[in-house]
């Protein structure tokens, strides 16, 4: 009994540790297409104001 709930504990553990991995994996792709997607939209504006003035 004792070596059953010391199993699901670490195989609770394990699972905990994938999912925060995965967790982590997910939001640094978040990060990375935000910061890129607000370069381009940065970029664009600056353009667009650019051929406005002149």
């Amino acid at each position: 009994m004792e070596n059953t709930k010391k199993g699901q504990y670490l195989l609770l553990e394990t699972f905990v540790g994938i999912m925060d991995t995965a967790v982590t994996v997910i939001s640094i792709i978040v990060t990375i297409i935000s910061i890129y997607e607000n370069h381009r939209i940065h970029k664009q504006q600056k353009s667009n104001r650019s051929s406005t003035k002149s």
